[in-house]
């Protein structure tokens, strides 16, 4: 009978590890549709390295879904991280800036780490195998601290990144708009100015 309590306990949707696990599971969901979306947007915003970074981050996020939690996903997390430190921020406005900057510094520890593992791995195969459940559990938080600093991208301060990324395409057409209605504006001053001189001429 504790037996099958026991069961019943373990396989009942309130248990808190089933708990956590879809509260990851939407968080992590969240952060996706909030990346993919921001990434969206940038389309259309004359920022080469926000487009460049809202896809790297977007692609990272994507990634979750296929981690194993295991040395297997080094080689790849390595690859996408290594671009995510090196983004270039300018052209953006100064809150995407500082975002961008955030992301980048937090997860240059990360990446050095992902590659200090790797080089351990090939130098010592012998101890990684014997360490494996030591070393998968380093890689595993370390990934859980990628999840963290995706997070706080795409949500910090209770602000979303698309919306901070529709707010910057928002104020780039309103300049857009103004510049067109001053050249538009010039162009019917010359021309006013044009038919002006062109009335002086014929009444001399």
């Amino acid at each position: 009978m504790p037996h099958l309590v026991r069961v019943f306990v373990l396989s009942s949707p309130t248990h808190p590890l089933v708990v956590v696990e879809n509260r990851n599971t939407k968080k992590l969901h969240k952060i996706q549709t909030g990346l993919r979306l921001a990434k969206e947007v940038a389309e259309d915003i004359p920022a080469p390295g926000l487009k460049s970074a809202l896809g790297l981050a977007s692609a990272l996020a994507e990634m979750y879904d296929t981690m194993r939690g295991n040395k297997d996903d080094l080689p790849d997390l390595e690859e996408r991280l290594r671009p995510l430190t090196e983004i270039d921020t300018s052209g953006c406005n100064p809150a995407l800036k500082a975002r961008l900057t955030a992301l980048r510094a937090n997860l240059k520890p990360l990446l050095d780490q992902c590659r200090a593992l790797r080089q351990y791995h090939k130098q010592h195969k012998i101890r990684t195998f014997l360490f494996s459940f030591s070393i998968e559990k380093t890689i595993r938080g370390m990934e859980k601290k990628i999840s963290t600093q995706l997070e706080d991208f795409t949500m910090s301060g209770g602000i979303a990144i698309d919306d901070l990324v529709a707010e910057m395409k928002a104020q780039l057409d309103t300049i857009q708009e103004q510049n067109k209605e001053i050249l538009a504006q010039g162009e019917r001053t010359r021309a006013d100015q044009l038919l002006m001189n062109l009335r002086n001429s014929n009444g001399t």
